[in-house]
């Protein structure tokens, strides 16, 4: 919530790359893509760590909703958006561990 509540929150810049960009040119795709493999995996890792039963599904439902909140503070400028998406995580955590 710190982060969406900052005078100089603009979003994910990944996101906003690839959103910017021409979409016939796949380089910030490219990066994104590998950013966000990089996020999962380790989302994956911690998911695992708590026993969760699908950690790679799990941590694919715990990115959309991270992806979900960045977009949603940018666009709303409400930095709630964490709350929810807070809220959101904890649910889908319960639901596999």
């Amino acid at each position: 919530k710190l982060w969406f509540s900052r005078e100089d929150f603009f979003g994910c810049p990944f996101i906003n790359a690839v959103g910017e960009s021409d979409k016939a040119d796949d380089r910030m795709r490219t990066l994104a893509l590998a950013h966000k493999k990089i996020v999962l995996e380790r989302l994956a890792a911690l998911c695992a760590e708590a026993g969760a039963a699908e950690p790679v599904e799990m941590a694919h439902a715990l990115g959309l909703v991270i992806d979900g909140a960045v977009v949603a503070a940018l666009v709303t400028r409400n930095a709630s958006a964490a709350d929810v998406a807070g809220r959101a995580c904890q649910a889908i955590c319960a639901a596999q561990v």
